[in-house]
Formats: structure tokens, C-alpha cells, sequence
């Protein structure tokens, strides 16, 4: 095939030059989505099955040893011309859905034109101590352990160099090695620093530590000395010889934000105790015993299973945000991980904490670490990676004392600031210094309190340009699979002196990009958005909307806040749907006064198109009676129920209802009547394909 016969679109084909573009062309090759998918793939919006990461943003960028931001503004230009197909997926060893990538027909009929090019490119190369001169074809032909990308991915075309293809293969094969470790690696919300100097001494107290009998290690320092970038260095440190998770605490936690993906990296080790209790708390059920609640007092004999004998560290980080939340959970792990030979933790903070007493710094258990600035050699190679001429280092020294944030954001040898001055030196030096379009994406950026993938912040191609002049300021960090968000003592300072209308725009800009999103937690960002925007109303009706399936998302915490937060704002319209929903909280919490008030609060404000709403409340209402053995009661409610029900033809809530009579009949030791009504239930249940009514009616059966 000739160039001639094909459209070559966003690609700038150069008879003697390899780009960016090339090279994403060149990985993309070697996945076909007929693979993933099946010939009707055009109409599907999103894949089911697992994809490997290399098909994301941060996948391909890895792969092809390139920018994220540069991958993302070629992709969009791929994308413009129609020769990429994105699709929603999950991906493998990766918590939330992403977009993957794929070149379609005619993306694939460009690649292979381009990879015929490249073929034929002339290179300078050294194998096995032999000179070789020749094409790209010619070299590929004599190396069966490299692929085409692995030659060209860190070699610029042309080039006057000779390319080392021995120390290309010893590199592969080191990744190769590294990949088959047995460890488990997982981050949550790590950002990647662009230096690191120094920090020989903490290592190794760090590295003693860990081999002692010590169970905790807490590094404690003042905003931006370098703490999340010490637990960089630490986890590329022991990610070779132990297992490693790292999470990052936000203000908005709940016990189970945090423990979820703490059950995924144990998941990956055959350690499933903790994510069976987490999964079985998602549901509002009826059956009794079980309620939402999650009890430290439970977990504690479930952690002590899995994590017997783990070799690792756990590195938490921000604890100062949540301690008051998540203290008590630190003095579980701290007493199970003693007792039960448990991995260590590394926590970091700003504060010194108080999830442990003085008695354990002095048992050894608990290690306190206070991170100073970095040391004068550290602080000239710092400034020289700037690329700052450093004339007068003790000055510097003296008036910034090593601070790394202080350093980073000098934009001259003479930009010096002191820590204590750093809020009034960002306003001042750094802020005031912006364009207005820098400023003006800076905060459209800066109104998102978890870290966004470009599309929540991508306009225009020019804003991937002021992107990486924001990451190179320190000003915006990136966060490993999770996108961009701008530096936290940035973030805090940009917030509170933005215009109150400006900043309702933003939020509101935030809610609709996450109400275009997918899965809960992008429901729960949007309510805040509306919320902080001013349209609480709007946030009462995307709650009340997407109440259940919160709840089955594990976010049964932060509906609950959300709905306090927006109770005297909640539309006329839709006060019985609030009213149920905050009952169905309550009666999961096994609250039930407050449920039943609620049910009856619900009942009075139902409207003639919520008979269905009425009819959940009778039958909750039932179950309430039900659980205070008022048996005569709880079946005058449900009967009322199955009347609605059967007048509306809702068959899934009738299934439920005729379930809820049955448990009654049981109850009272009627089992005759009680299987006749479980038998009627599974019919309706079997109708509306409900496989979790199914199969709760069964485990009804077998009692």
C-alpha cells in the first residue's frame, strides 16, 4: 500500500523523523477491539470485559515513554479525525472505569503505511559488540528480543547517535523480572513528584525501622517539606522486595472509602474476609440482623485473618485531614498488626497524631519521624535541576532552610520565600503572575477536590500547552491512575479568593460534568458540586434520584450527610421519595422509630402518581412492626402493600411484599402459610428476573 492511497489525517508523515503520534500509532497496532469485542462493537457504548491499562491515557503513555499530557492531546486529535474509537471499561488491577483506545479501520490502515515509513528509516546501532548500519527493517531482522516500538521508543529519527540495542534488551528484561515479582503494588492518590534529592538519613532510619520490632512510623512535617514525595521514593524503594499499598486521606472519608480498595490490594493476595463483610453491608435488606453499620468492633477479627504474616507497609498519608474519623482505625491495625505479626505502617501527616499514647513510643511500637528541609547539597541539585544558576547557595539556604515546596517555586535565584511566607509568596510571586487564561484554567481546575482526567478540564488543544506549564510550576500535580488536580496549598488559597459567583459557575460546571459521568461516586461529586453552587434543590433531586443505587454503591455515609445538608431545600415534588429514602437509611441502621416516622412522613406528602411510594412505606412499615413481634400489625400494613402494588402492577415490589408476609407467618410459627407466601414471592421474583429477591427467598425457604 502507498501513501498515496491513504488518508493520513492528524499524521504529518516525515520521511526521516519519528513523532509522538508515531509512536502512540505504533503501540495501538498491537491491539484489535474485534479481540475485546464482538462485530457489533460500533453500537456498544460500553465494554463489560476487563482491559489491560496499556489501553488508557496513563497506559499508553507508560507504554510509549511519553507524557500523559502529550498522549491525551494526540488522542483527541485522533479522535477529531476519526480514525480512534474510545469506549468506557474496566480496567485491570484499577478501581474505577476508564475511557480505552482503539485505532479503527482507517486508523489501522494509516498505522500500517506509517509503520512501512518507519521500517524503512536508516539507524546507527551497536549488537552484541557489533556496529550495525542500516535500516530499522534491517536491525529488526538480527533482533528477535525487541519489537519495533521498543527500538524507536526512546530513540529520537533521525539521530547522530548509535543506539545500544544490548542496554534496550537488559532494560526489558529488568521490566520483564520486575513485573513478575510477587509483590502487590497499589496506590491511591499518589502524585508523581518531578525531583527528588536527598533523604539518605530518612531512608534509613526508614529501612531500620521496618526491620525492627516496630509496628508504626510516623513522619511528621509541615506542608510541603516533602512528604508525598518521600512516599514516592519509598514505594519505588521496597516495591521489589514487599508488598505496598498507599492511600491518601480526603476530608469526605468514611470508613468505608478507605477500606474498600484496601480489600482490593488484599483481594490480589487470596485475602477476602474483609471484602465479603464490606460487600454484604451494601444492601438495604430485610432480613433480620443485617443493617449497613460498619462496626470496628467487626472487622477487627476480619483484619487480623487477612493480614496474618503479610509482609508489606501500608503508607497512609494526610492523616491530618481525617484524624478525628480515622483514628480509631489506625489503633485497630496498630494493636492487630502487634498482636498478629502484621505488615507496618507508615503514616504522614502535618500533626503529630493521637492514635497512639505515649506508652507505645516508649514499647517501641510506634516510631516518630519529624521531616526537616532538605540538606544544602540537596537543596543546590534541586535548584539546579530548575535549571536556576545558584550564585549565592548559603543565602538561599538560609532564608528558604531546604524547603522543597519553597524551592521548587522559586522562578529565580532571587524568588526567595520562607516557609512561614508560603500562602502570601503564592499570592504574590505566583498567582498575581498568571495570565488570565492560566488563572482562568487554573481554577476551572482547581474546583475539583478529587483528582479529574483531562476531559473534566480539556477545552481546547491550546489547553494542554498552559497544562504542562502549570505541571512544570509545581502548580498542578498528576496523580497515578486518577488524572490532575491542582497542588493542595495552591487549591486552598485559589478557593477562598475567587469571586462568590465565579465560584458557583464552577461548581455548577462540576456537577454537570459529573452527572455525565458514570457510577456513584460521580453522583455523590455532583451533589457537592450542586450543593457548594448554590442549587441545593437541584442536589436534594440528584440524590433522591440516584438513592438506591448509592446505597448499593457503598455510599450509604455520604447520602446520609447529603440528605441532612439538603433537607430544607427538597422540591414539594419530591418530598415522599426524600422521606422514604432517608426512612429506608434509618430502618437500615436498624433505627426504627426514626424509620417509622419517617415512612408516615413520606405517606403524607405521597402524590396521586406515588402509589409506589406508598406502598414501599406501608410495607416498611410492616417489617418495622414485624421486628417488635407486632405480628397482626405488620400484616395489616403489608396487606395494604400487596393491594397498592397489585393495583399499580409493580411486580418486583409485590414479590418483596409477599416475602415480607411470609418472614411474618414464619415468625409466628405458621410455616405452612409462610411457604405459601415465600412460593408466590419467588414467582414474582422470577418474573421481573430479580436474581438477588431469588435468592434471598431461598436462604427465606431454607429456615
Amino acid at each position: 500500500m502507498s501513501d498515496i492511497d491513504v488518508e493520513m489525517g492528524p499524521i504529518k508523515p516525515h520521511a526521516d523523523m519519528i513523532t509522538v503520534k508515531d509512536k502512540i500509532l505504533l503501540h495501538l497496532m498491537d491491539y484489535s477491539i474485534e479481540r475485546y469485542l464482538s462485530h457489533d462493537w460500533e453500537t456498544v457504548d460500553q465494554i463489560i470485559a476487563s482491559m489491560p491499562l496499556d489501553l488508557t491515557q496513563e497506559g499508553i503513555a507508560k507504554a510509549v515513554g511519553i507524557k500523559w499530557t502529550h498522549v491525551s492531546r494526540a488522542l483527541k486529535e485522533f479522535e477529531v479525525h476519526g480514525i480512534m474509537i474510545s469506549k468506557k471499561a474496566n480496567i485491570e488491577g484499577v478501581e474505577k472505569r476508564r475511557n480505552v483506545y482503539f485505532l479503527n479501520e482507517n486508523g489501522r490502515r494509516i498505522g500500517e503505511v506509517r509503520r512501512e515509513q518507519i521500517l524503512s528509516m536508516h539507524l546507527e546501532a551497536t549488537y552484541r559488540g557489533e556496529r550495525i548500519s542500516g535500516t530499522i527493517m534491517d536491525l529488526l531482522e538480527r533482533v528477535d528480543e525487541l519489537s519495533l516500538l521498543d527500538i524507536v521508543r526512546d530513540v529520537n529519527v533521525p539521530s547522530t547517535d548509535v543506539v545500544n540495542i544490548d542496554e534496550q534488551i537488559a532494560y526489558l528484561r529488568q521490566l520483564e523480572e520486575e513485573k513478575a515479582l510477587p509483590y502487590v503494588v497499589q496506590m491511591e492518590g499518589l502524585p508523581t513528584p518531578r525531583h527528588f534529592f536527598g533523604r539518605e538519613q530518612e531512608m534509613k532510619a526508614i529501612d531500620a525501622l521496618l526491620k525492627s520490632d516496630c509496628r508504626v512510623i510516623v513522619i511528621q512535617g509541615i506542608a510541603g517539606i516533602g512528604k508525598s514525595t518521600l512516599a514516592y521514593k519509598l514505594i519505588e524503594r521496597y516495591s521489589s522486595s514487599m508488598n505496598v499499598y498507599y492511600y491518601r486521606f480526603h476530608e469526605w472519608d468514611t470508613y468505608r472509602a478507605v477500606l474498600t480498595p484496601l480489600t482490593e490490594f488484599l483481594h490480589k493476595q487470596g485475602r477476602d474476609n474483609l471484602r465479603r463483610y464490606l460487600r454484604s453491608k451494601r444492601k438495604l435488606s430485610s432480613v433480620e440482623g443485617e443493617h449497613l453499620g460498619i462496626d470496628l468492633y467487626d472487622i477487627f477479627e476480619l483484619v487480623s485473618k487477612d493480614f496474618q504474616g503479610l509482609e508489606g507497609v501500608l503508607i497512609f498519608d494526610d492523616l491530618q485531614k481525617i484524624e478525628e474519623k480515622m483514628g480509631g482505625m489506625l489503633s485497630l491495625f496498630l494493636e492487630v498488626f502487634d498482636r498478629h505479626n502484621g505488615p507496618n505502617i507508615i503514616v504522614l501527616t502535618r500533626n503529630i497524631p493521637a492514635f497512639y499514647t505515649t506508652k507505645d513510643i516508649i514499647a517501641e511500637r510506634v516510631k516518630e519521624i519529624r521531616l526537616m528541609g532538605l540538606d544544602i547539597e540537596s537543596t543546590k541539585q534541586l535548584l539546579e535541576a530548575k535549571g536556576l544558576q545558584v550564585h549565592d547557595l548559603e543565602m538561599i539556604y538560609e532564608a528558604t532552610g531546604g524547603h522543597p515546596l519553597s524551592i521548587e517555586l522559586m522562578r529565580d535565584p532571587f524568588d526567595l520565600v520562607k516557609p512561614s511566607e508560603l500562602r502570601r509568596f503564592i499570592q504574590r510571586e505566583i498567582l498575581s503572575k498568571l495570565d488570565t487564561e492560566e488563572r482562568s484554567f487554573l481554577a476551572n481546575l482547581a474546583i475539583y477536590r478529587r483528582p479529574v482526567l483531562p476531559e473534566a478540564f480539556i477545552q481546547t488543544t491550546s489547553d494542554y500547552d498552559i497544562l504542562e506549564r502549570l505541571i512544570n510550576q509545581i502548580l498542578v500535580e498528576e496523580i497515578a491512575y486518577s488524572g490532575y488536580k491542582v497542588h493542595e496549598l495552591i487549591r486552598e488559597f485559589l478557593i477562598t479568593t475567587l469571586p462568590r459567583e465565579e465560584l458557583n459557575d464552577l461548581h455548577l460546571k462540576a456537577a454537570s460534568y459529573f452527572l455525565s459521568s458514570e457510577g456513584p461516586e460521580s453522583i455523590i461529586e455532583a451533589i457537592h458540586h450542586f450543593t457548594q453552587g448554590g442549587e441545593k434543590s437541584r442536589a436534594a433531586e440528584v440524590a433522591v434520584e440516584n438513592g438506591r443505587s448509592l446505597i448499593l454503591g457503598g455510599y450509604l455515609e455520604d447520602l446520609k450527610n447529603t440528605l441532612d445538608i439538603v433537607a430544607e431545600d427538597i422540591p414539594r415534588k419530591l418530598r415522599a421519595r426524600f422521606f422514604l429514602l432517608t426512612a429506608d437509611i434509618e430502618m437500615a441502621l436498624n433505627n426504627w422509630d426514626t424509620a417509622e416516622e419517617r415512612y408516615n412522613q413520606a405517606i403524607r406528602w405521597v402524590g396521586e402518581s406515588e402509589r409506589g411510594v406508598l406502598a414501599s412505606s406501608l410495607m416498611n412499615i410492616g417489617k418495622i412492626h414485624y421486628e417488635r413481634a407486632n405480628w397482626e400489625s405488620a400484616l395489616e400494613k403489608i396487606q395494604e402493600s400487596v393491594e397498592i402494588a397489585r393495583e399499580i402492577g409493580d411486580l418486583a415490589l409485590l414479590g418483596e411484599a409477599y416475602r415480607s408476609m411470609g418472614n411474618v407467618y414464619w415468625r409466628r410459627g405458621d410455616s405452612e402459610r409462610a411457604s405459601e407466601f415465600f412460593e408466590i414471592a419467588l414467582e414474582h421474583a422470577k418474573k421481573v428476573d430479580d436474581i438477588q429477591l431469588e435468592s434471598e427467598i431461598y436462604v427465606d425457604m431454607a429456615n
